[in-house]
């Protein structure tokens, strides 16, 4: 609850800052362009918090990386450059995730010749975590 709150906190403080100092809204393209970024982020954010089993993704803090993310992505002048910054930011937590554009086709993934050896690895969630929530369970598997 408290990422959904400063996601939100996030979004309005870029909307305001759309404000010119006559108290009229000036909302250009490049602000459009911010908002459009930060839903993307947070969107990307989710999914590799809550979802990504890497070792990366399980010991990094993710409340620093949410604000330091959110600088970075409000910085993006277009969809490459997004793209980009989003590489920049999660290959490193998420080194097998591929971002890619709408109505573009990912690269074919190459599985390795021997995976004997390899160990499956997964989240498993019970519950919303939500204060207090006493039903609530998070463990990587």
């Amino acid at each position: 609850m408290k990422i959904i709150k400063t996601i939100v906190l996030s979004i309005i403080i870029i909307i305001v800052s759309g404000y010119n100092q006559s108290g009229n809204s000036d909302f250009s393209d490049l602000q459009d362009r911010k908002i459009e970024n930060l839903k993307t982020f947070s969107k990307l954010y989710g999914y590799i918090r809550y979802f990504h089993p890497s070792d990366e993704a399980a010991s990094i803090n993710w409340n620093k990386f949410l604000y330091y993310g959110i600088e970075q992505v409000a910085k993006a002048k277009n969809s490459v450059d997004l793209k980009n910054t989003l590489d920049s930011l999660f290959l490193p937590i998420a080194p097998s995730i591929d971002i890619f554009f709408a109505g573009e086709t990912p690269e074919e993934f190459d599985q390795a010749d021997n995976i004997d050896d390899l160990v499956l690895v997964s989240w498993q969630h019970r519950g919303v975590k939500a204060n207090p929530n006493p039903m609530y369970k998070s463990i990587r598997l």
